[in-house]
């Protein structure tokens, strides 16, 4: 069933978005971490090139929080939040393709 999804178009578009993802952070255009506290917009420019961080400023991401509530929360780091959408495609697209008849 997973192979049918792969040859659909649906699953050419999430391989592709997949590389995509993958080249633009191995690059590093796109940074998971901020080493320190980034400037409103997230982005940094140095000389010729701009860096992008998902992370404003250390230690927010992967880690417990306080809440205004006084409670704690937990927030997922960038790659247990990819690792779950991934995981989540995978799930959804095994059920592509499945005729469901009305017995």
């Amino acid at each position: 069933m997973a192979k049918s999804f792969v040859k659909s178009r649906e699953g050419k578009t999430v391989l592709i978005l997949t590389c995509l993802i993958i080249i633009i952070i191995s690059t590093g255009i796109v940074r998971l971490e901020a080493p320190y506290k980034i400037s409103p917009g997230g982005s940094v420019r140095n000389q010729n090139s701009l860096t992008i961080y998902l992370e404003r400023s250390p230690d927010i991401l992967g880690c417990w929080n306080k809440s205004a509530s006084g409670g704690e929360y937990y927030v997922l780091s960038a790659w247990e939040g990819l690792a779950i959408m991934v995981l989540g495609i995978f799930i959804f697209s095994s059920f592509h393709g499945i005729n469901h008849r009305a017995h």
